[in-house]
């Protein structure tokens, strides 16, 4: 660093560049800079801009294929690799370590944060809630894309679902996520995906009983929500990557090897089944039982 930290015009670039969840995480980093460096220029260099949109801790946006030289800044701060290089850390401390090394004991709050637009934002959630009659609902995200071990089974959702319905029907599943992800065509589930954008996705989880899915960018955008959530786990445990911040039902696979992704060599670019290329068993290996349970709770 070229200039004391209290020293008005310190620049400071931080780049993240992929994913949505792993931005979103780094959004706490962005907040303790700004109270570290009040008066300082922060600028965020991302390939998921939306998630950087209206925080008021950040100066300037760039794309990471458009970002500024960062010779020409007094502070660089990469959070690429800082959790897939790490072990035996929740993720969000692999972020706080990498930007500011062994000083994060003072640190009160690394909690993600997610910014709208008071009168559109909310003006457009409570449309969809309104439209969609949303009283009572509970968010979750079918997830059906690439790393299979993130897609847990139809056949445990349908279990959980059947489980669900046998005894409670007064409220309503929305499904986030992005249009490939998975939806039930049923009178009680209401298709949310790619029908709003990232901060009107928190915004109608803030009012959902509680958020159901897996490590991915919904799971993060609740995490930096006011709902609680039902977090499955695969490759992942729980103390790498659930937030700690709010209340959390951590529900792991029924299988030894869950939480492989800590074997795995760093930095870590893929998961390597040790049942075989692409088994994944563990994505079916859910005990229905304790979804519903853990969702009847918190409704």
């Amino acid at each position: 660093m070229k200039k004391s930290p209290e020293y008005p015009e310190t620049r400071i670039l931080v780049r993240r560049r992929a994913a949505l969840g792993d931005a979103i995480m780094a959004t706490g980093v962005i907040r303790e800079l700004r109270k570290r460096f009040p008066r300082s220029t922060i600028d965020m260099a991302t390939e998921f801009l939306d998630v950087f949109n209206n925080n008021p801790h950040v100066n300037h946006l760039y794309h990471t294929n458009a970002m500024p030289d960062p010779s020409t800044y007094d502070m660089y701060i990469d959070l690429d690799d800082a959790y897939e290089r790490a072990k035996d850390m929740h993720y969000v401390d692999c972020y706080f370590y990498r930007a500011f090394g062994t000083d994060i004991s003072t640190v009160e709050d690394m909690s993600p944060e997610l910014f709208y637009r008071p009168q559109q934002d909310d003006n457009a959630v409570e449309h969809f809630q309104l439209v969609n009659e949303l009283d009572k609902y509970i968010c979750i995200h079918i997830r059906q894309w690439y790393w299979a071990m993130k897609n847990m089974a139809w056949d445990t959702w349908y279990a959980v679902f059947e489980k669900l319905f046998t005894e409670r029907t007064d409220f309503k599943i929305v499904c986030v996520g992005s249009e490939q992800d998975g939806i039930v065509d049923h009178p009680l589930f209401v298709d949310a995906r790619g029908k709003l954008n990232l901060q009107q996705t928190k915004l109608l989880m803030d009012g959902a009983d509680c958020f159901v899915g897996i490590d991915s960018g919904p799971y993060h955008i609740a995490s930096a929500s006011k709902t609680s959530m039902v977090s499955l786990h695969t490759h992942l445990l729980p103390e790498r990557v659930a937030p700690r911040d709010k209340e959390v039902t951590a529900i792991k696979s029924e299988i030894d090897c869950v939480g492989c992704n800590e074997l795995q060599p760093k930095p870590v670019r893929q998961i390597n089944c040790v049942h075989g290329p692409e088994d994944f068993r563990c994505s079916r290996l859910f005990d229905a039982d304790k979804i519903a349970k853990a969702i009847l709770d918190y409704l």
